[in-house]
């Protein structure tokens, strides 16, 4: 017969509860948050068009942020950025591609 008036003691399974797994989760997620910080700091220049059709798709409120920001920093991005932030956002598509896939 069953006894459900005492709780089973639990044991984490580490192959899904590790700290590998941990690390992996909580690394991506920050590394993806870095890039979309980089992405909004640099890739909404209206130097440095990061849209396919290369138009400026900023509202007033970002023109704003992003001025304060760019001021802080010295001036606006220079147009080499745009390629670099381009491979590194297609390279993270990949990498969460990749991880979809094994899932």
């Amino acid at each position: 017969m069953l006894n459900c008036s005492s709780d089973a003691e639990l044991q984490p399974n580490p192959d899904i509860s590790g700290i590998g797994v941990l690390i992996g989760f909580v690394g991506t997620a920050y590394i993806t948050l870095i890039l979309l910080v980089l992405r909004y700091v640099v890739g909404s220049s209206p130097d440095v068009y990061l849209d396919i059709d290369g138009g400026e798709y900023v509202n007033p409120i970002d023109r704003g942020v992003l001025r304060w920001i760019w001021k802080r920093m010295g001036g606006q991005p220079s147009r080499r950025w745009g390629p670099a932030i381009r491979n590194v956002s297609g390279i993270l598509k990949c990498y969460v591609d990749q991880l979809k896939a094994k899932s």
